[in-house]
């Protein structure tokens, strides 16, 4: 019974599944008390749960949860997988994901007391394919401001803003630029390209800047206008990339060493003067030079297509020397076979005529002067059958017909 005589107020059973729990606090000590599942709680007469009846944290591998200690403030990540069930006075205040960062990524963390913790995707040795971690308790990501600069427009300004940048792509960056520069004849240019760089230190970077886009942009303009202000229009259209090579090479390395950064290089992609009457001359050039290029190249082709016909035909005549060298190897053997046929048929023809005529001739020179005169008889008959069907006229003098006559009477 209460002191007036009323009755104390019943206080019904709370029962708890596996991961569940319950906290109770002691109106009248001050005392609380945590219960977790699975049981059947009776709160005592004093004792009262705000928030009654409470569903645990269930931790994995991707998410952890911040608990607060009421007692001391203190505050620690709980990362054993499984139902969290917290202590008494303490709370979970947070729930935190797990962050995944690529290998060619870096992620810049700030503790409690300002100290960076740089994870990095290739892990410590600089061999892994990735890294992963929980944020501790009063660590922060830190997220830097960082100079974007937009590729220019046709005939438009380049756009200049700031990107919030909470990791850090180690591969090589790629910045677009456009400046105005003057040569030493006072010639208005306006120059656009692209820059290739890359950050190589994030702990040497962060100790000296925080945009390391817009110290690179920066510097490259400065280092491309002095080196343009150095020669005139005409030397500059003729050797710009070389130009500006020579112009980075001799540049102050330093200033990039000392950011963890490396400049890879700087290309120029287009250019115009920004005055309307020199643009209209240096429009002017560039089509007098194209126009040249082109006949070059015209020239050389046609000079190409002659070669190659003449190479052609070197190859033709020497395949028809080659040819009329084997034609006249087959005609001289033909010949000499031809010859050598005719030879022995004589020969053999004399040696007949020769000997049918020992018995009757016995002395061997007159019947070799008889194989003479009949021979050049032949000869004589075959050349006058010849005249006789032609129709050529044959002139002969007297003497000739004097001496053929004679010949024949001779005989």
């Amino acid at each position: 019974r209460g002191a007036k005589g009323g009755r104390e107020p019943i206080q019904q059973k709370i029962s708890l599944t596996r991961d569940q729990y319950i906290r109770l606090l002691d109106r009248l000590s001050g005392n609380e008390r945590v219960l977790q599942g699975p049981r059947s709680v009776v709160p005592g007469p004093w004792e009262e749960s705000n928030k009654g009846v409470q569903q645990a944290a269930f931790v994995n591998r991707d998410l952890a949860v911040i608990v607060l200690n009421k007692e001391d403030g203190r505050q620690r990540l709980v990362e054993a997988t499984g139902p969290f069930f917290p202590d008494k006075y303490e709370v979970v205040t947070e729930l935190r994901t797990r962050i995944r960062v690529l290998q060619h990524e870096t992620m810049v963390v700030r503790n409690a007391f300002g100290k960076y913790i740089i994870h990095s995707g290739k892990g410590v040795n600089g061999s892994a394919s990735g890294h992963s971690f929980f944020l501790q308790p009063y660590e922060e990501i830190v997220v830097m401001r960082w100079s974007s600069f937009s590729e220019p427009p046709e005939g438009g300004l380049q756009q200049v803003s700031s990107i919030n940048v909470d990791r850090i792509d180690m591969r090589a960056r790629k910045t677009f630029y456009q400046y105005d520069v003057r040569t030493n004849d006072n010639v208005a240019l306006r120059i656009e390209g692209a820059i290739f760089w890359k950050v190589l230190n994030v702990t040497t970077m962060l100790e000296v800047t925080s945009d390391p886009a817009g110290d690179v942009w920066y510097k490259a303009r400065s280092t491309l206008t002095s080196a343009v202000s150095k020669v005139d229009l005409e030397t500059f259209m003729a050797s710009f990339n070389t130009l500006l090579t020579a112009a980075f090479d001799q540049a102050d390395s330093t200033f990039y060493s000392a950011r963890g950064l490396e400049v890879h290089s700087m290309e120029v992609t287009k250019y115009d003067c920004t005055d309307a009457e020199t643009a209209i001359t240096l429009q002017e050039i560039i089509e007098e030079t194209t126009n040249r290029i082109n006949r070059l190249q015209a020239q050389r082709s046609d000079n190409d297509v002659r070669a190659a016909k003449l190479a052609a035909d070197i190859i033709l005549e020497k395949e028809r020397l080659r040819l009329l060298e084997t034609q006249s190897e087959n005609e001289k053997l033909a010949a000499s076979n031809e010859g050598e046929a005719e030879g022995m048929a004589m020969s053999k023809s004399a040696q007949t005529f020769i000997s049918e005529l020992n018995a009757s001739v016995p002395e061997l020179n007159q019947r070799v002067e008889l194989f003479k005169m009949h021979k050049q008889l032949e000869n004589q008959n075959e050349r006058t059958k010849h005249l006789a069907q032609g129709h050529s006229t044959l002139f002969m003098t007297a003497e000739d017909l004097n001496l053929n006559m004679g010949s024949v009477h001779e005989l």
